[in-house]
């Protein structure tokens, strides 16, 4: 952030915010299209469990179950959408911030405050992205639930095992480390 100190043009810095804000919306969007699918499948309960209870490798389900895994998706969903609608609206803020940035000439204290702010509104609009496609993630697991309880909770872990790799000893990671774009390992 305090890099934008040295360029008197500041448009690929608010473009690169508005690409990533795209982004968080287009997931926005997608999660309103899925829970207007898993409401309209919340409604045909009936249609659904007769359907299901007939294919072999599912586990039979009864209308109250099917409609707890139905009503846990849609509490997953609901989550993200929450998340990556605030994910959207502090990528407005961040871009906001780097419209008022200060100039070159400022003084030490004003860029100082500046890079302070702006990085924790940034921080928190990647976090609340993450969280959504975390629920994203979670939700895939959920979907095992449908077929069998014990694919449920192997999603689960494996889901678990998958996120804990990626964030804590990927490549990516390592790479973004070296770069100097993050703390190192503790």
């Amino acid at each position: 952030m305090s890099r934008i100190f040295t360029r008197e043009v500041r448009i690929a810095d608010v473009t690169a915010l508005g690409i990533l804000q795209r982004n968080v919306t287009f997931f926005a969007s997608t999660t309103i299209f899925i829970l207007a699918g898993l409401l309209t499948v919340l409604g045909a309960t009936d249609q659904v469990v007769q359907l299901t209870n007939t294919l072999p490798f599912i586990v039979e389900n009864t209308r109250a179950s099917w409609e707890v895994k139905l009503l846990v998706l849609i509490f997953i969903f609901v989550y993200a959408f929450f998340k990556f609608a605030w994910s959207v609206r502090q990528y407005n803020f961040a871009i906001v911030l780097l419209g008022a940035a200060p100039s070159n000439d400022a003084s030490e204290t004003e860029k100082s405050i500046f890079v302070v702010n702006a990085n924790e509104v940034l921080t928190r609009a990647n976090n609340s992205f993450a969280h959504g496609l975390r629920a994203y993630s979670f939700a895939m697991a959920v979907l095992g639930w449908f077929i069998h309880p014990i694919l449920f909770a192997g999603c689960a872990l494996w889901i678990v095992l998958v996120l804990h790799r990626r964030e804590f000893h990927s490549n990516t990671l390592d790479a973004l480390q070296a770069a100097g774009l993050l703390k190192p390992k503790q």
